[in-house]
């Protein structure tokens, strides 16, 4: 009985060895009848892309045969678009970005921009000016040498 099912099982597996490998035949090298009185028929394929490939998706060309048989081919992805992303300086209140690199057809970043921190005010002193008997003096003060915002306020002194 044993020795009955194995049997039963490489027929089987035998059949559909060979079912696979007639169906994997190539079509152009199968003949055909054209309908015409001809027995046989080759084929002759024209190519066409149907779907153009792109950076996120793979594109499928299309053969066709005058007598209507036709197959696909996948069509491998391409690479992305680089376009640079420019870098931003920082200030000395905002935070500046490295240069960096994304697709121009998807929007992937293929090189992060990464922050580049503020550089905080270059204080420098602005002097003081004593008064005067008719004139009101100024205390010193500081403000930034790179943007010019005051960082110390100058505050009036009275006339003496």
């Amino acid at each position: 009985m044993k020795s009955l099912f194995t049997k039963l099982a490489l027929v089987l597996l035998i059949c559909a060895l060979a079912i696979t490998i007639v169906g994997c035949v190539k079509p152009e090298e199968t003949p055909e009848p054209d309908g015409e009185g001809d027995t046989s028929h080759t084929h002759s394929y024209s190519e066409e892309i149907t779907e153009a490939p792109t950076c996120t998706k793979s594109g499928i060309k299309t053969f066709t045969c005058d007598c209507g048989d036709k197959y696909t081919q996948i069509i491998d992805m391409v690479a992305h678009t680089e376009e640079t992303l420019a870098a931003v300086a920082p200030t000395c209140t905002k935070d500046g970005l490295t240069e960096g690199k994304k697709c121009s057809v998807c929007g992937t970043v293929t090189v992060k921009q990464k922050t580049d921190p503020a550089k905080g005010h270059n204080e420098e002193t602005v002097a003081a000016v004593a008064p005067t008997c008719t004139q009101p003096g100024l205390t010193e003060g500081k403000k930034c040498s790179d943007c010019g915002t005051v960082t110390v306020k100058q505050e009036t002194v009275e006339a003496k």
